[in-house]
């Protein structure tokens, strides 16, 4: 519902439920609204958080890592894996070195993550304010954004082949 929110303790979660039933649960989320604290760890066997500030993400390929691990530990049990990368959120920032190889080209310069106008528009509700934002402002934020999206969408393709290689 907004930040800090917990979920109720007598809440019954999908991981719990899986559990319970002998299956292995992990979360890994980058979200620093989803973690422990909040109670979203219910039912996960493994919760590795981000408790660092908003924006300043791990990487996703860290993600890679902590899910390949993991399999090796596991391998041959029924398991629910969530899992939560947090690059396609706001500020879009991905690894430097692959903003303009994943692009084609580098991202626009004029970026600034929810600067005047954008910010009153989209905190404030304030959509009158749209007309004003700057077409290359819009521009190198579709460019962040798209390239946030593309490379997370390569390391989650490199989970699928770790889960595709474990069988």
């Amino acid at each position: 519902h907004r930040l800090g929110f917990a979920l109720p303790e007598d809440l019954v979660t999908v991981a719990e439920v899986l559990r319970d039933g002998g299956w292995q649960t992990a979360a890994i989320s980058f979200n620093p609204a989803v973690r422990p604290d909040f109670r979203f760890d219910q039912g996960f066997d493994l919760f590795e958080d981000h408790r660092g500030k908003f924006g300043a993400y791990p990487d996703a390929a860290k993600m890679v890592r902590l899910v390949d691990a993991w399999l090796s530990e596991h391998p041959s049990q029924p398991f629910f894996l969530y899992l939560q990368p947090m690059y396609v959120h706001g500020p879009y920032k991905g690894p430097e070195e692959a903003r303009s190889v994943l692009l084609g080209h580098p991202p626009g310069r004029q970026f600034g993550y929810v600067r005047e106008p954008m910010r009153s528009s989209m905190r404030k509700g304030r959509i009158d304010l749209r007309e004003q934002v700057d077409p290359a402002y819009v521009e190198s934020l579709v460019d962040q954004y798209d390239t946030a999206v593309r490379y997370t969408t390569d390391q989650v393709a490199r989970i699928f082949a770790l889960l595709s290689s474990k069988g």
